[in-house]
């Protein structure tokens, strides 16, 4: 799924999009609008990006105050979202605070020594990159928040007492055998390998490897979630 990134202005359009698995933005184009009161032909052309980029969402930048109030550009703004929506309504518009994107991207240009008039040429379309990274990083961020809340979370103790809260990651079976991937909970990225073993009432718990070969092939087994550590 590809996502849409709009910085809407009174003379401009800036554009991005997302990669298709949405991690990242890159800037495309700038649209330019004859006056604050066009729109049929800026909207002609985000059809046909959309079309073009197979988009299934609209991030539209709502640029409140710095205090957080609301003033005309946001009416403004707020109006040209019911206008997408009712041009396209099978899309999702969602509306995103850009009060830094515009001073994010700038800060940006300049970093990378871009002269003024260079600047100037492509802020819109770095805003509506910043806009949109910003909110691919938000929804990435949540998701990981709730993966992780839902995870089964176990406790194990060390040799002194202290317990450490882990939360199982993955698991693969080998042999028979169930090898568990755990990655502690807080502070350092640190994991720890089990494998599923039965009580005395015959109840699943968790086993802690203790053989250096066993130990080698459960590596193994679990590198790439090593490897994303």
């Amino acid at each position: 799924m590809r996502i849409l990134g709009l910085d809407y202005g009174d003379k401009t359009v800036g554009v991005s999009v997302s990669d298709p698995f949405g991690w990242s933005a890159q800037g495309v184009e700038i649209i330019r609008r004859n006056s604050p009161d066009e729109y049929k032909q800026s909207l002609g052309r985000i059809e046909e990006l959309i079309n073009e980029y197979s988009i299934e969402k609209i991030v539209l930048g709502f640029p409140r105050n710095m205090d957080g109030s609301e003033g005309a550009r946001c009416e403004k703004t707020l109006a040209y979202k019911e206008r997408i929506e009712k041009r396209f309504p099978k899309i999702e518009v969602i509306l995103w605070d850009e009060r830094l994107s515009t001073v994010a991207a700038d800060r940006y240009m300049m970093s990378a020594d871009l002269g003024h008039d260079k600047r100037k040429s492509v802020i819109d379309k770095m805003a509506a990159v910043f806009i949109l990274q910003g909110y691919l990083d938000y929804m990435r961020n949540e998701k990981d928040r709730i993966d992780e809340d839902e995870k089964e979370i176990i406790v194990l103790e060390d040799d002194d007492g202290t317990e450490e809260e882990y939360y199982i990651d993955s698991q693969e079976e080998k042999d028979g055998v169930v090898y568990i991937f755990a990655v502690k909970v807080e502070g350092e990225k640190e994991y720890i390998i089990m494998k599923e073993v039965l009580d005395e009432d015959g109840d699943i718990c968790y086993e802690t490897l203790e053989d250096e070969t066993e130990i080698d092939e459960a590596k193994i087994l679990f590198k790439s979630s090593i490897d994303n550590l």
